[in-house]
């Protein structure tokens, strides 16, 4: 007998707290319970779906939750060596013998518990029949006879049936000891145990328990769902009238996909989102078509399944949540919405839906009643072509009225929807699975269509039939918000005043009536009528998008979504009295008088925009000075040829600066804590522009872009410029221009439009005509600045970074951050992992991004150059972040790119390491948290970060990674560099910090010298290249980097 929970207890690395004090106390109480306690190997709390699962079970005589699987052995299987394996495999398996035994202690907070058996006789019967019917009609004697013996006996069984032609076997287990995944996992543990007659032990399911016991009653679950459900309205598919009603059963109905899987993998990862967003956004369009409403609720089961340890575990790790989801935009949009709607909601996956369901407070009604379920089977590395056995049938009962399910296949995909006789005929069940196909189909072929069409009163929800909405006025809203509006409330703001009038007009309700906390459902609106209200502002020149507009829903929440993105106000023209509309907007005017211009010599009227410096800006310019200069302002190739025209060039580069206002660019100090630099676009001038020397021509010439600028008293010659044009002749007459450009003016995303562009331009070719709108660069800064003052940003920063500050803020002080770095060693690996295919593979089988899996290798690599006193489970990791999230269009050619510290935990498994690290940049990366500047996070938590990786994201996206960008180690722009080994001299005595940046050197101790780590995918290779100041890194260090790297990066993939 083994005995697996005592052997594999003590191996797990996972910190059992609440796990191993719920065991003390319920074999505590259970020992004056249970009369045999002999019997019993532990007691373990029940999970909250287990609890619901039970009691379902028990409350329905055991023909709910309790279920058959009909089993026809295969003409070539041993049924004495099966009936040997199945024992083994119980004997093997906790969950097997588990028993549910209501908890009477009213201390304890469960109503169930589990209550393990150790390993004894298993249930197995013999039998047999007459003919193949006779074993389906055996089932619901299997129920009485497990449900009459419950209390002395298992719930699992195994009946071995015969009939004269075949041998049938019939598992009978509760829902409550498996899931969908567990239940494969059992038929691969009784195939191994027939081939080898021995049975190896999988993982204690002590650390999911744990992890579910502390996810599922955290206050920041409970928020969560509330927020999430709030004003909620039920989502029920209604039952059929009586008459077409045929009895009381299940309809199953299946569809193997015309699509290859391989496609639709291919096309999920080109919009960025998982199989499982695009399943759920098919469910949503189908279902809203049924319910007839653009906002729709269902239930999702989630594997619970998120490391690599979990994955083996033989134990129900599912639960179900519930979703919701507003139908709007194209289908891409739809997708993406779906993808990071399930995001939010993965790390609040365990809280108990019962709960949830009452957060929603539909004053007990049923919030919806139908599932999707994705499914994906465990691989068994070991199985065999003939399988012992098929299902060829079985029985269970369903709670929810319509189940969907998606199941991804190696090269198929599978719909499965089985429905009740009460909801959907079989007609109707039919047409719900092809359904599923037809809008699947539909958002792989037309993502950028809109999902919602109108043509009068009608709807229309992809290709699905049309119909009309009936809106439903609301009496309990007017009351709800008189009740709730405060008397010494301040006044609206203008953006309040002139939402709320159109929300008067559209829902017919006195503006009286209406609060900052009315919602649009309080009104009688729905997302129909939020369309129509975000077209109707757009008018008015408020822009807000439905899908915010719907997450915001009260007035003062809608309001806020709008100042945020609005930048009327913000430009050192705008008039003060716009300054109250939102305590978002950022301070310019103070912005101004803080940068000092008057000394530099620039007046207001020289000004064309004026605004913080994003956090990513503050972090080049501060190592492009700390640095000596060395760093972040490269020279990039943009044209050789000997057919080009010296007036063509300076022409073309003319009309660049002009059309790009951000080429202007200078940066001031301000001293201010949140926005330690102004950006000033300087305006162009047309006279300065024509009066380029043409002294240079023979031997070569450089343009800077400042040299095209008004000023007053502003001299382009006190400081550098950041944009210029190299143009150089070499000596067999042709034209080499390069663009010299400081890392503040772009990023990865922006310079390779930026260099296709001024090519164009040079050569003659067509380009646009219009300029990349300075308006949209205001908005994305003040918002930055705005998100970087909120306390959400410091809250968030602080509780994230955790104890690393305490090292990595020692260890900083042994480096001279003033002192620019003499020595650089640059090492550079074309073809560093010759075939990358197979990394690709792993990563989409795991379904992570390689960028984190390649951080989840680097970091317990970097971890022991640590010094030795630093944190022994973690090791902070700055990484690029492209930013481009932002609803705000125009942005393309400007550079959203900013650096923020991750947090690895070097304990886990690589793969484990890796999910966490997959989860951890959603959380960076939402839009209250991207915008911290290191020189914050540094004054918040210590930390100064050591080392940097920079995933370079090709234009191709064949690495299936996220937006990259161009690093400090070399300035391509996208083409495969020459392999270097070599050191460096640097930190040119001549550099002169410019006088205009002086005044925030406080700020800049934030940014040390550090290690980076440059990575692509090219020609299916993985490119590698380190990069850093031999204070840091000797080449002894350098090589166990890189030959530990290839050696990781291996060995992850012979797993």
């Amino acid at each position: 007998m083994i005995d697996v929970i005592s052997a594999v207890k003590d191996s797990s690395n996972h910190e059992k707290v609440l796990v191993d004090e719920y065991e003390s106390k319920l074999l505590a109480h259970f020992g004056t319970e249970i009369t045999s306690m002999q019997e019993v190997e532990t007691v373990l709390p029940a999970t909250p779906l287990q609890e619901a699962m039970v009691a379902e079970m028990l409350s329905s005589g055991f023909t709910r939750y309790h279920n058959h699987d009909v089993l026809r052995l295969a003409s070539g299987t041993d049924t004495d060596r099966l009936k040997k394996a199945w024992k083994l495999v119980y004997e093997s398996s906790p969950i097997l013998r588990t028993k549910f035994y209501p908890v009477s202690d009213i201390d304890l907070e469960f109503s169930f518990a589990q209550v393990i058996l150790r390993p004894n006789a298993m249930d197995l019967v013999e039998t047999e029949f007459a003919s193949d019917t006779e074993v389906h009609a055996s089932l619901k004697e299997i129920y009485n006879s497990i449900s009459s013996n419950s209390s002395s006996g298992t719930y699992f069984r195994v009946t071995f049936a015969k009939t004269p032609t075949d041998t049938f076997v019939i598992l009978s287990l509760p829902h409550a000891l498996y899931d969908g995944y567990s239940i494969n996992l059992l038929h691969i543990d009784v195939l191994n145990a027939y081939n080898s007659n021995a049975m190896e032990a999988r993982p204690s399911i002590r650390p999911v328990l744990e992890e579910v016991m502390q996810m599922s009653s955290t206050s920041d679950a409970r928020s969560f769902w509330s927020h999430y459900l709030t004003d909620a309205k039920p989502c029920l598919i209604p039952s059929l009238p009586t008459s077409r009603r045929n009895g009381s059963h299940v309809h199953r109905r299946e569809l193997t996909s015309a699509v290859p899987v391989e496609a639709f993998r291919t096309f999920c990862k080109s919009q960025g989102i998982t199989l499982q967003a695009l399943g759920q956004a098919c469910w949503s369009l189908v279902l809203a078509s049924h319910v007839q409403k653009l906002e729709v609720v269902y239930g999702v089961v989630l594997s619970g399944r998120d490391t690599e340890q979990s994955q083996q575990v033989l134990f129900p790790t599912m639960n179900t949540i519930a979703f919701r989801g507003f139908l709007h935009g194209t289908g891409a949009e739809m997708l993406r919405y779906t993808h990071e709607n399930m995001s939010n909601i993965r790390q609040f996956q365990h809280f108990p839906l019962r709960k949830a369901q009452a957060l929603a407070k539909t004053g007990g009604e049923k919030l919806f009643n139908t599932l999707f379920i994705y499914q994906t089977r465990p691989v068994n590395k070991t199985a065999t072509d003939e399988p012992l056995y098929e299902s060829v049938g079985g029985a269970s009962e369903v709670e929810f009225s319509v189940c969907v399910e998606m199941e991804v296949l190696e090269q198929q995909l599978i719909w499965r929807v089985a429905c009740s006789s009460e909801i959907l005929d079989a007609d109707g069940t039919q047409n719900l699975v092809e359904a599923m196909e037809s809008v699947a189909g539909g958002l792989v072929d037309n993502p950028d269509k809109q999902i919602i069409s109108f043509e009068g009163e009608k709807v229309s929800i992809g290709q699905l039939p049309s119909f009309t909405i009936t809106r439903q006025n609301s009496t309990n809203g007017i009351g709800f918000n008189a009740q709730n509006g405060s008397k010494d409330e301040p006044p609206l703001s203008k953006t309040e005043a002139k939402i709320r009038r159109l929300l008067s007009s559209v829902s017919k309700t006195p503006e009286n009536n209406i609060t900052r906390q009315t919602t649009l459902f309080h009104l009688g609106l729905d997302s129909i009528t939020a369309i129509k209200i975000s077209a109707l502002l757009r008018k008015q020149g408020i822009k807000i998008n439905v899908s915010n507009m719907l997450r915001a829903s009260t007035l003062k929440g809608i309001a806020q979504f709008v100042d945020r993105d609005q930048v009327d106000g913000a430009s050192i023209s705008s008039s003060p009295d716009n300054s109250d509309s939102s305590t978002l907007q950022f301070d310019t005017t103070t912005l101004l008088r803080d940068a000092q211009l008057e000394t530099q010599g620039i007046h207001e009227s020289d000004i064309e925009l004026c605004v913080p410096a994003s956090s990513g800006q503050v972090f080049m310019l501060n190592h492009w000075q700390n640095s000596g200069g060395d760093l972040f302002f490269p020279t990039f190739p943009v044209l050789k040829s000997q057919h080009v025209k010296v007036e063509d060039i300076i022409s073309a580069w003319r009309h660049f600066v002009r059309r790009h206002s951000i080429m202007r660019s200078v940066f001031t100090a301000t001293n201010q804590e949140s926005s330690p630099y102004a950006q000033i676009f300087l305006k162009f001038s047309e006279e300065k522009a024509g009066q380029t020397t043409d002294g240079f021509v023979d031997s070569g010439f450089t343009l800077p872009a400042l040299d095209y600028v008004q000023t007053s008293e502003y001299s382009s010659e006190s400081t550098q410029s950041l944009a210029s044009l190299i143009v150089q002749k070499s000596v067999h007459g042709e034209w080499q221009l390069g663009l010299k450009i400081h890392h503040a003016l772009y990023d990865g995303v922006s310079i390779s439009l930026l260099i296709s562009e001024l090519r164009a331009s040079i050569q003659l070719l067509p380009t646009s005509d219009g300029s990349p709108p300075t308006e949209a660069w205001r908005a994305f800064t003040l918002e930055a600045a705005s998100s970087r003052t909120a306390n959400t940003a410091k809250d968030f920063w602080t509780s994230y970074i955790g104890n690393a500050a305490r090292v990595t803020q020692k260890s900083a002080k042994k480096v001279d951050i003033i002192k620019p770095q003499r020595q650089r060693f640059a090492r550079y690996t074309p073809r560093f992992i010759d075939n990358a295919t197979a990394l690709l593979h792993l990563a989409q089988s795991q379904g992570l991004s390689l960028p984190a899996i390649f951080l989840s290798i680097y970091a317990r690599l970097y971890h022991p150059l640590q010094e030795p006193d630093a944190d022994p489970e973690a090791v902070i990791v700055g990484i690029y972040i492209a930013n481009r999230s932002s609803s705000i269009t125009g942005l393309e050619m400007l550079p959203t790119v900013n650096l923020l510290p991750l947090r690895i935990n070097t304990t886990l498994t690589i793969l484990d390491s890796a999910k966490q690290i997959q989860d951890d940049l959603a959380r960076i990366s939402d839009a209250r948290n991207v915008s911290a500047g290191l020189w914050q996070i540094c004054e918040w938590t210590g930390v100064k970060v050591g080392t940097f990786v920079n995933w370079l994201r090709l234009p191709d996206g064949e690495d299936g990674g996220d937006d990259g960008e161009q690093g400090v180690g070399g300035d391509s722009t996208g083409e495969a560099e020459m392999e270097r080994d070599e050191i460096v001299e640097g930190g040119s005595e001549e550099f002169v910090v410019p006088k205009e940046l002086k005044g925030s050197e406080g700020f800049g101790d934030a940014y040390i010298p550090n290690i980076d780590v440059e990575v692509a995918i090219r020609d299916g290779a993985l490119d590698l290249g380190v990069f850093g100041p031999t204070s840091l890194m000797n080449r002894e260090k350098v090589d166990r980097l890189l030959q530990g790297l290839r050696e990781e990066l291996k060995k992850i993939t012979a797993l």
